[in-house]
C-alpha cells in the first residue's frame, strides 16, 4: 500500500516500469489513494504493468486523487492487452472524473475476453449518466461475467440514461 503519501504522476509512471520488468507475474493489488495523482501519466504506468502478459488478476486502488475523465481511456486502452485477465477490481473513488471519454474505457476493457470478475468503484465523482450508458453498452461484450459490481454513488447520474447499462 502507497496510500496518503505525496505520490504524483511522475512517480507512478516509474513505479509502472519497474512492475514491468516481473513478466511471469499474474497477480497485482496496488493502492494509491490519498495521493496527489492527476491522471496524464496512468497511459506510462499502464505501459509498465502491461509487459507482464500473464497477468490474471488486476486491483487497483486510485481512489481520492485527482483525476478526471479525459485520461481514463488510457487505462481501459492497457488493460484491454491483458489477454488472460479474469478478475480486474478498479477503485477511482472520490476524483474528479466527469465521464468525459468514459465509453472510451470501457471499449478497452470489452477486449478482456476471458474477465469472469469486474468491480469497478466511482462514486463520488462526476459522472453523467450519459457516459455512463455508453460504458454500459461496451460491458456488454464481456460475455464470461460471472460476477459484476458497478458502484457509481453521489456522481449526477439521471435514471433515463440508465436503460442503456
Amino acid at each position: 500500500h502507497f496510500d496518503s503519501n505525496q505520490i504524483i504522476g511522475e512517480h507512478l509512471g516509474q513505479f509502472g516500469a519497474g512492475i514491468g520488468l516481473c513478466l511471469q507475474l499474474t497477480s497485482l493489488e496496488l493502492h494509491f489513494n490519498s495521493n496527489q495523482i492527476t491522471g496524464e501519466h496512468l497511459g506510462h504506468f499502464g505501459e509498465g504493468i502491461g509487459r507482464c502478459s500473464q497477468m490474471t488478476s488486476l486491483n487497483l486502488h486510485f481512489d481520492s486523487n485527482q483525476i478526471t475523465g479525459e485520461h481514463l481511456w488510457q487505462v481501459g486502452e492497457w488493460i484491454g492487452r491483458f489477454f488472460w485477465l479474469t478478475c480486474l477490481q478498479l477503485h477511482f473513488d472520490g476524483n474528479q472524473i466527469t465521464g468525459q471519454r468514459f465509453g472510451e474505457f470501457g471499449q478497452g476493457i470489452a477486449h478482456c475476453s476471458r474477465l469472469t470478475t469486474l468491480a469497478l468503484r466511482f462514486n463520488n465523482n462526476q459522472i453523467t449518466g450519459e457516459h455512463v450508458g455508453t460504458f454500459g453498452r461496451w460491458l456488454g461484450r464481456c460475455s464470461q461475467l460471472h460476477l459484476l459490481d458497478l458502484r457509481f454513488d453521489r456522481n449526477q447520474i439521471i435514471g433515463e440514461h440508465l436503460w442503456q447499462v
